[in-house]
């Protein structure tokens, strides 16, 4: 499993590209330890929307054109809108291969 401090790692670095980008979202960190602790293997980093609406097929975009940045680690990114509705997960793994579901969002960078 991964350690508490590479998970904070990775968190913050999400956190510096939501900032960046100026994206309405909000990562939920105890949720996201705990999921990651079911995954086992995967970081997985929960993004909570602060605004109304549905989560965007281009603010997904901007956090994936920032891939680079993050560690390579395995990693599930999920995207929520407000109500926790309609998940948008996007899988990365250690070679910054991407896949996403629903795949449309990640159009531009599926493998």
């Amino acid at each position: 499993m991964p350690s508490h401090k590479s998970q904070e790692l990775v968190r913050e670095e999400v956190r510096r590209i939501i900032e960046d980008n100026d994206l309405p979202y909000i990562i939920d960190s105890k949720e996201s330890e705990e999921q990651t602790k079911e995954e086992v293997t995967r970081h997985v980093v929960l993004l909570k929307k602060e605004v109304k609406g549905i989560v965007e097929p281009m603010e997904v975009e901007l956090v994936l054109k920032s891939v680079s940045s993050l560690p390579n680690v395995n990693l599930r990114l999920v995207f929520y809108d407000m109500n926790k509705q309609e998940p948008v997960i996007v899988l990365i793994n250690i070679e910054k291969e991407i896949a996403c579901s629903p795949k449309e969002y990640c159009n531009n960078y599926l493998f």
